[in-house]
């Protein structure tokens, strides 16, 4: 964690640092309002459906105006296409530009330091997939988890604190145990999918190798007539990636299936209730009609969450692969303690000089 934070976090530009801020700011204000609209639906609903008489200062008339006002201003700020969302998107494009912009340069520079063996050793295609992914993931996993899966549950646990005050604690517990039972879920099939994804991954990874190897070495390909191996090399990945392939998407099919299950029943439990209520003068169609859009807004979320839980595990595979190669050190480095050279007379003798970039396999 320590290694990945310092490329999240640009210690010397507090330009940056106060972007940062700012960014927090306005996901938590995203929230307060996303978690206010279904309230403020209720009372527009309630208003409308109160009898009213002419001249009543105390008509629902006489306010009805200032709330469906307000309650689609609040419309404005609320959602992926809000402002407040507009301007946290807005805010993160330089941070996400730092952070891939340092951490690409560090890697590069890095990898120019190793030393010949470890060229030698490691295929070009599977380097360039590591940088690459790696580099692409430390943003993933910044967004993804700060800006995508936590205010997920933010906004579950504060619309259940309104539901709380403003309905009945039994329609707090039904929202919130449907939601976190489906992000439960979501996690669990997901954990049982990954073994299927990471192996898909890694044999997308050889084909890809594969192909920038033979290319690359196109001239020793056509020497040895070594076209049709190949292809057989070739066609022998793929036939192995798509059997991973098939198993990944078919454990996609169902998941989808419990989640929508899962919110399903949730949301038929809750109705039910609410009508029973309103059936017995304990509630009334405002109660019906917050309680459905609260459902609706936490569930438009969470059906992305298995998506968001996926890029995030992805992610962290990829950014440990970059880290594991940051690990890597120079075979042939330079004594911290050798003494200066003093140019001056002098004659260089080789005697009994042995050496070779790769054990065992000696090159003088």
């Amino acid at each position: 964690v320590k290694k990945v934070f310092k490329f999240m976090w640009p210690e010397n530009d507090k330009h940056l640092q106060r972007l940062i801020y700012l960014s927090y700011v306005l996901m938590i204000s995203n929230i307060l309002v996303s978690s206010s609209i279904p309230y403020v639906n209720k009372l527009v609903i309630n208003a409308l459906n109160q009898p009213t008489e002419a001249g009543d200062p105390k008509s629902p008339q006489s306010y009805i105006w200032y709330l469906v006002t307000f309650f689609f201003g609040l419309k404005l700020f609320q959602g992926t296409n809000g402002l407040l969302k507009s301007a946290q998107s807005y805010v993160l494009i330089p941070i996400n530009q730092y952070t891939q912009r340092y951490l690409s340069t560090h890697t590069f520079n890095h990898v120019h330091h190793l030393s010949l063996d470890f060229h030698i050793k490691k295929k070009s295609g599977e380097l360039v997939k590591i940088i690459d992914r790696g580099v692409q993931s430390i943003g993933f996993l910044n967004n993804y988890i700060v800006f995508q899966l936590l205010p997920i549950f933010l906004e579950i646990g504060v619309s259940a604190i309104v539901v709380l005050f403003t309905m009945n604690y039994i329609y707090s517990i039904i929202l919130s145990f449907t939601m976190l039972f489906y992000a439960w879920a979501t996690i669990a099939i997901t954990e049982w999918r990954t073994k299927f994804r990471k192996s898909m991954i890694e044999k997308e990874n050889r084909m890809s190798s594969i192909v920038i190897d033979s290319l690359t070495n196109f001239e020793t390909v056509k020497y040895f007539n070594g076209e049709k191996y190949e292809l057989e090399r070739l066609r022998q990945a793929t036939i192995s990636y798509q059997q991973d392939e098939f198993k990944t998407n078919v454990s996609l099919s169902f998941l989808n299936l419990a989640q929508n299950f899962i919110l399903v029943i949730g949301q038929l439990t809750g109705s039910l209730l609410v009508v029973y209520q309103i059936s017995r003068k304990q509630a009334d169609i405002g109660d019906f009609v917050m309680f459905q859009t609260y459902f609706l807004n936490l569930a438009t979320p969470l059906n992305f969450f298995g998506t968001f839980y996926r890029i995030i595990q992805q992610s962290a595979i990829d950014m440990d692969k970059l880290v594991g190669l940051l690990d890597q050190k120079p075979s042939v480095r330079e004594d911290p303690a050798s003494a200066p050279l003093i140019p001056g007379p002098g004659e260089i003798i080789f005697d009994n000089v042995t050496f070779g970039y790769q054990p065992g396999v000696p090159t003088l």
